[in-house]
């Protein structure tokens, strides 16, 4: 049986991997136990996959490449790893990227914290001050939408019966969806190194907004939710405003030609933009969960 299983996804890391797997290989040796690093490559078009293929790995690991055959995404990639570990037996699953910010030295403190769920949260960064504010924005956006702290990415460990729970729930934001879990999640505060090199992964901030995005739609129904209470609030409003202007139209002489029929002409489109943001609520997170499989070979 597999004491640990790795999920490293990639993408055209041919510059920093070899480096990037001798930290994560020295830091391994140290750990009692058997290792499987399941790589994922996301159709890297570099020498990726042969430099990783002939390195040398301590005994205590062994490793599988997982071939993406259409460049899929980094959400993908994981999820792809979990679908490979869920037919084999192993106790517990680290997830991290090979790019460098999580840092091999750090995997002892993940591995040394107890429970089902530890994540590191992130301490020091070196991404640019816009990016820190919008990051900052995001975390206050999203604990006011959903109510969860998201202060978190990939960089966890948990047991097998989470990441089976994890892979079955088809989630498209990995991180997002560890806070829709009723699994208590403990954090653990680590600093993000640099990414080596000139690392493919680089953040921009088009994939900041999608990366976001995805992370809402894990919490759709949440959101739906709030929605629809917001348009109930205000169909009372608009309730109360309807029978003050019959009132007027009725009882007094301070009624405005032509507001009766405006009103009933804007409480029918309000109903029908109501109609179409509850059809939409229900079918966003059927879409959104309704992911491809994407194929894979083993290389």
């Amino acid at each position: 049986m597999t004491d640990l299983a790795i999920i490293l996804p990639f993408y055209n890391e041919s510059e920093i991997i070899e480096s990037f797997l001798e930290s994560l290989n020295n830091e391994l040796k140290l750990l009692d136990s058997n290792i499987l690093i399941v790589f994922i490559d996301d159709r890297s078009n570099d020498n990726s996959i042969n430099l990783i293929s002939k390195f040398p790995f301590n005994n205590n690991i062994s490793f599988v490449i997982l071939k993406h055959l259409v460049n899929s995404g980094h959400q993908q990639a994981i999820k792809t790893g979990l679908s490979y570990l869920s037919k084999i037996d192993f106790q517990r699953v680290l997830i991290m990227d090979s790019d460098g910010e999580d840092d091999p030295k750090n995997i002892h403190a993940l591995l040394n914290t107890k429970g089902d769920i530890v994540v590191a949260t992130r301490g020091l960064r070196h991404e640019s001050y816009f990016f820190k504010s919008l990051y900052f924005l995001y975390k206050t956006l999203f604990k006011l939408i959903t109510g969860k702290r998201h202060d978190f990415g990939n960089f966890s460990v948990m047991s097998k019966f989470v990441a089976v729970q994890l892979y079955e729930s088809n989630f498209i934001h990995f991180s997002a969806s560890i806070l829709k879990l009723k699994i208590p999640i403990n954090r653990i505060k680590l600093d993000k190194s640099k990414r080596l090199g000139n690392s493919k992964t680089t953040l921009n901030f088009q994939f900041f907004i999608y990366f976001g995005l995805y992370a809402y739609l894990e919490f759709s129904e949440t959101i739906f939710y709030k929605i629809i209470k917001f348009l109930i609030f205000l169909v009372l409003i608009l309730i109360l405003f309807s029978g003050w202007v019959f009132f007027q139209k009725i009882f007094t002489e301070n009624s405005i030609p032509g507001w009766t029929s405006s009103m009933l002409i804007g409480i029918g489109v309000y109903i029908l933009i109501t109609f179409n943001i509850i059809i939409t609520g229900i079918l966003i997170p059927y879409l959104s969960k309704k992911q491809t499989v994407v194929n894979y070979e083993e290389h």
